[in-house]
């Protein structure tokens, strides 16, 4: 059996924390770059967990830096409108 160094619990924690960014957000763009850095993020963390070929690694850090662009996002709007 392959060490999965943690990945089948990397991927749920980051979930819930953008799942709640996206729905306490006021803009459409943080939350589209959530769903889509979340996606791709755990995604990619699930399915090297589940044996997926080891380059599924290099994918993941566009997920990552999607969910970064939302964070980013949410507060360049927060500070617009404040």
């Amino acid at each position: 059996m392959r060490q999965t160094a943690g990945a089948d619990h990397d991927g749920p924690q980051p979930q819930r924390l953008d799942a709640i960014g996206a729905i306490a957000g006021r803009s459409v763009w943080s939350a589209r770059l959530w769903a889509v850095g979340a996606a791709i993020f755990a995604a990619t963390l699930y399915a090297m967990a589940l044996c997926a070929p080891r380059w599924f690694g290099a994918i993941t850090p566009i997920g990552g830096s999607s969910l970064i662009a939302g964070w980013v996002v949410l507060a360049w709007t927060a500070r617009k409108e404040s």
